[in-house]
């Protein structure tokens, strides 16, 4: 099974990405949209100045070569156009519209202003290039953003775990018959009731391992006086000649060996009712 600490980043991590690819995408509209939309606007504008009294003189005022523009009066002669592309008019009505000229496809704008009518025209892919250039300006912070959530988050798991292995290393410095309680001071609130419950359990452990202590001297002290009778019995038989007393010898270190025999199976099955109890206890807490 993989470590809490694995499982938490690899969790985080995939929220992080997922969050990030939403993010990004929702960014990436909004912003295209936006920009999309400012072209329009651009549009707009230069469909304004290239209607005033010069605009059959000079040229759009325009930088972007891409943008075509004509104007025509109102009695439909064409006053200017930027290019052989305008050199009738397409717009059946005002406003944009999305039009083939020499079979690309253009963004255009019509309009009507002081008695002229007016059309600008945009390539559609210029358009498209323009606005994925502004949404993966913006969308670079978010994409940069990304990696350094990852890092800090793998950090302050790092840190924030930092209790956990402190106690594993107290546990594995522990003597094998130490009997004193793990320290829950400074733990996080999820990990105290763990303590607390592995401190009772080594408090239970400690009351049991008394127990068995003191049954262990109370049955040493028990059948040290059986036996020690025994041993006088065996004595004084080796050193009796009289057939009729070793006998009786004989008869009283039978009924010891038996006396012993008894209080080696009480205690025998005081010991295992013992452990079918402890045994008993251990299914109930599982």
């Amino acid at each position: 099974m993989r470590s809490l600490r694995r499982r938490l980043l690899i969790s985080l991590w995939i929220a992080v990405l997922a969050v990030g690819v939403v993010s990004a995408a929702v960014a990436y509209l909004q912003v295209s949209r936006q920009a999309k939309g400012l072209l329009d606007n651009q549009l707009a504008q230069i469909a304004v100045l290239v209607s005033g009294p010069s605009a059959g003189t000079r040229p759009p005022p325009s930088d972007d070569s891409d943008i075509e523009v004509a104007v025509w009066d109102a009695d439909g002669t064409l006053k200017y156009s930027s290019s052989t592309l305008l050199g009738e008019r397409h717009a059946a009505r005002a406003g944009f519209s999305d039009i083939r000229l020499s079979r690309e496809l253009y963004r255009m704008y019509a309009t009507e202003i002081g008695g002229q009518h007016v059309e600008v025209a945009q390539p559609v892919d210029v358009r498209e290039d323009q606005a994925e250039v502004a949404a993966i300006a913006a969308l670079l912070p978010v994409l940069l953003l990304i990696p350094a959530l990852a890092i800090v988050i793998g950090f302050v798991i790092r840190k924030l775990l930092q209790p956990v292995r402190e106690l594993a290393q107290v546990v594995a410095r522990r003597d094998d018959f130490a009997q004193e309680t793990l320290p829950s001071a400074g733990l996080p609130t999820e990990l105290k009731p763990l303590v607390e419950e592995i401190n009772k359990l080594l408090t239970r452990q400690r009351e049991a391992a008394e127990r068995e202590r003191a049954f262990i001297a109370d049955a040493a002290h028990a059948l040290r006086t059986p036996l020690a009778a025994l041993q006088l019995q065996a004595d004084v038989l080796e050193g009796s000649a009289d057939a009729q007393e070793r006998a009786a010898r004989l008869a009283d270190l039978r009924a010891g060996i038996q006396r012993a025999a008894r209080l080696s199976t009480q205690l025998l099955s005081l010991a295992r009712a013992v452990r079918c109890r402890r045994n008993s206890r251990k299914r109930g807490i599982g």
